[in-house]
């Protein structure tokens, strides 16, 4: 493999079962030098960076950056517990509410979850 292919590869994630995280992960593919010759002298080791490891949120936008998809939680599912404490309901509670027949005024996160009229000039 090419530097771009595992700088690629760091990007996208998969090597966090080998590295600590994501960070970490790219700080090793960037420090991949060619081997040294016969006779060489090796350079001092260099310390490991203390990269702080990130969060959730920033790993699911980077997977969406590098690959366009994310195998981790849904976007919204970091979102939802925040919507809740704003009294939104996700769709299949309020589908439930609905089917139970129950008549209690909800709030939606979407526009369209909840029946509309037609403007009165359609009719």
């Amino acid at each position: 493999m090419n530097r771009h292919d595992l700088e690629a590869l760091a990007a996208a994630d998969p090597l966090r079962r080998l590295c600590a995280n994501r960070h970490q992960a790219r700080w090793q593919v960037l420090g991949i030098e060619a081997p040294l010759g016969l006779g060489e002298m090796p350079s001092l080791p260099e310390p490991v960076p203390m990269l702080r490891k990130p969060t959730e949120g920033e790993d699911i936008a980077a997977d969406y950056g590098s690959l366009g998809l994310t195998l981790r939680r849904h976007p919204l599912a970091l979102l939802r517990p925040a919507l809740a404490r704003l009294s939104f309901q996700s769709a299949a509670r309020y589908w439930d509410s609905c089917t139970a027949g129950a008549r209690m005024p909800s709030a939606s996160s979407s526009p369209a979850s909840g029946r509309t009229r037609p403007p009165e000039w359609c009719s």
